[in-house]
């Protein structure tokens, strides 16, 4: 018991030294590089959009404009350079939307959601995973919170109906995955080290860490009524 007692402690001073150290410099610069990057030509030469059509390559532009657009609007004034900057580019492919085929609404609005509802996915298992090293009044964990909460309003425009719920289903299959990949990982080196090693040790927090997401989002949002 008293090893056991120890070996605790001498993780928590582990963690909170590692947080204190590191989060003076590296908040900046984790906050900076979620920024969107407003680069047109990058959006325009997304390998996803090969061999598509041009009124598909055009929805799937515009899907993954919106996102950023939710994200900068987040961050940055309405009027700001960044968000009038892809304000424009959405308005201009729209246009070309339009003269290509004028009746591709729905099929837009389903690619919106989709698009919106992967990035949410995305960055619930980002925020599980950084929940193992920043606590949540961070400004790490605060930016992907206010990210989430704009990306989830957005798809609640789009898709009215049980939009959180479809959100919540998901966001919880992208959680369960990524732990199912951090077990399989922890086994593995569990073969290798000890189980007061560092590495595993970080894996089981961002595992509690990630289940406690998961439970959130089920109580919290609930399921699809079906």
């Amino acid at each position: 018991m008293l090893d056991l007692f120890i070996m605790k402690n001498k993780l928590f001073v582990y963690f909170s030294l590692t947080t204190i150290f590191f989060s003076g410099w590296v908040t900046l610069n984790q906050v900076s590089a979620q920024l969107p990057v407003n680069r047109s030509s990058d959006n325009m030469n997304n390998p996803r959009y090969e061999s598509q059509t041009r009124e598909d390559k055009l929805i799937l532009q515009i899907a993954d404009l919106e996102v950023k657009h939710v994200l900068l609007s987040s961050r940055y004034l309405l009027n700001s350079p960044e968000v009038e900057s892809v304000n424009q580019q959405l308005q201009n492919l729209r246009k070309q939307l339009v003269q290509v085929q004028p009746n591709k609404t729905m099929q837009l609005n389903t690619a919106i959601a989709k698009a919106i509802k992967t990035k949410i996915a995305e960055l619930e298992v980002e925020r599980g995973i950084k929940g193992a090293y920043y606590i949540i009044q961070s400004p790490v964990i605060q930016t992907i919170e206010n990210d989430i909460k704009s990306l989830r309003k957005r798809f609640a425009q789009i898709q009215p109906r049980n939009s959180q719920a479809v959100i919540n289903s998901a966001a919880s299959q992208s959680i369960k995955i990524k732990i199912a990949e951090l077990k399989a990982e922890n086994a593995r080196l569990r073969n290798i080290y000890t189980s007061t090693n560092v590495n595993i040790l970080t894996i089981n927090e961002q595992i509690l860490q990630l289940e406690k997401r998961l439970a959130m989002l089920t109580t919290t949002f609930g399921s699809i009524t079906k």
